[in-house]
């Protein structure tokens, strides 16, 4: 029976495919010209997955490694004279050795500790494309390094504490917490941004807090590790954090590599205390509040609410800095009207996403496909994403066209494109003062992080 249906789908497909023509180019002469000039000038070019968005970007070897340069020289590192891998090796043969001789260790624990060949640390960078510049987010390579084992035999004993009830697991959990915790007098939700959490992260004070906690909760260490060697081990490799760029070798003096599991638990936990110590210390803190990785969302009554609590989470702490994002244009007095029957935070994250994309324009179309997006790419201008209202909610497709048309020519909104406004009938025109009198501008109370 499987065979049988299996040879009816193989006919079905393989006539399908017959079918097909394949002389039919599916790219546009320029698409195609510029493809076979980047081909040309493969040897010369890096290509790198963007930091968000599933895009790609195309840079020089030259550029690149300015970027990374400039990463390195921010002062969080040190060059070092030589390769440290087999010198590290070594080391922890040492240390681990000392721990299982003194039985603070299973020998289990001692060879699951460890990797016999290792190689060394890769820095590579992806490139913001969503931020000014185009920066790049570092990443180390870990797999199969000197300290790897270690770090994720130690992150699965600091998994038990990163679990705390601040912590999104996914977008349905985020949802899920934004339905039941929604409040009519808190309707400003605001996204709060940490800048550069792992490589900012204060590394030494995430492991006091976590031995701190073993410490007063023995139970979640197993019977034969202490807080005391878990500490010792952590210690170690923050110690000897090192990366490789470019054939030259640094040590990390500040805050932790990107690719390491135990970072990741580490900044959880550090980010997570002081997010506590904020909503139970603060005289007027937001209703609600969540975080996913580096990104927090809370509520609040209005943006100075927001603006005040985000000064306030700020003075607690001089190692993670918390931004937040406030479409009106930041740096003129532009504005865009525009129209939507959909959720209005759909719309929203397609012009935001365009603006990140760097995709406002369809060459093929000789169309602007976000006007907010084509205003902030071609003049530089940061667009207030989260400063959203709402002029009117009507009932129907031609009440919106009517209205919009009211709403542009009318209130003369600089970012809009008259030429691509709704057409309504000319007759419409002696009335649209009046509905444009009707418009009131009220927050929406949507807010989301760009970056």
């Amino acid at each position: 029976m499987e065979a049988s249906v299996t040879y009816q789908v193989t006919s079905v497909l393989s006539q399908f495919d017959s079918r097909r023509d394949m002389s039919r180019d599916n790219l546009t002469p320029q698409q195609r010209a510029a493809l076979k000039s980047l081909k040309s000038k493969k040897s010369e070019l890096r290509f790198l997955p963007a930091d968000k968005g599933n895009a790609t970007m195309v840079l020089t070897h030259n550029q690149y490694l300015d970027k990374v340069n400039e990463h390195l020289s921010s002062g969080s590192y040190t060059l070092l004279p030589n390769d440290p891998t087999q010198s590290i090796t070594n080391k922890l043969y040492r240390v681990l050795k000392k721990l299982r001789d003194e039985h603070k260790i299973t020998p289990d624990m001692f060879t699951k500790m460890r990797n016999l060949h290792p190689r060394w640390p890769q820095l590579y960078g992806q490139p913001k494309i969503h931020k000014q510049g185009a920066p790049i987010r570092p990443v180390v390579s870990f797999y199969n390094t000197p300290l790897q084992a270690l770090h994720k035999v130690l992150a699965t004993y600091l998994k038990p504490l990163a679990q705390n009830p601040l912590r999104l697991k996914d977008s349905s959990d985020f949802k899920q917490r934004l339905e039941s915790s929604l409040d009519p007098s808190f309707p400003y939700h605001c996204s709060l941004d940490v800048q550069a959490l792992y490589t900012s992260c204060d590394m030494r004070l995430a492991t006091k807090t976590a031995i701190t906690s073993f410490e007063q909760n023995p139970g979640l260490l197993p019977s034969n590790l202490t807080s005391t060697t878990l500490g010792t081990l952590i210690t170690f490799c923050l110690d000897n954090s090192y990366l490789e760029f470019n054939g030259c070798f640094y040590s990390q003096d500040v805050g932790g590599t990107m690719g390491s599991p135990l970072i990741v638990e580490l900044a959880e936990i550090r980010l997570a205390e002081v997010e506590t110590m904020a909503l139970s210390s603060s005289p007027d803190p937001p209703s609600s509040y969540s975080h996913f990785v580096d990104d927090g969302c809370g509520a609040f009554r209005d943006k100075d609410h927001a603006e005040t609590y985000l000064t306030f989470l700020n003075s607690l702490t001089e190692d993670l800095n918390f931004t937040m994002e406030h479409p009106s244009c930041l740096d003129c007095t532009s504005t865009y009207n525009g129209q939507t029957y959909r959720p209005l935070i759909h719309r929203m994250k397609e012009h935001e996403r365009c603006h990140r994309l760097n995709n406002a324009y369809d060459e093929t179309l000789d169309k602007v496909k976000s006007a907010p997006a084509h205003h902030s790419l071609t003049t530089g201008h940061r667009i207030a994403w989260n400063d959203i209202t709402i002029l009117k909610s009507l009932p129907s497709k031609a009440h919106l066209d009517l209205t919009e048309q009211a709403a542009i020519h009318i209130r003369n909104p600089s970012m809009n494109r008259t030429d691509s406004a709704p057409k309504c009938s000319s007759l419409w025109n002696p009335i649209l003062p009046k509905i444009a009198a009707t418009l009131k501008p009220t927050p929406s109370g949507i807010t989301f992080s760009s970056s």
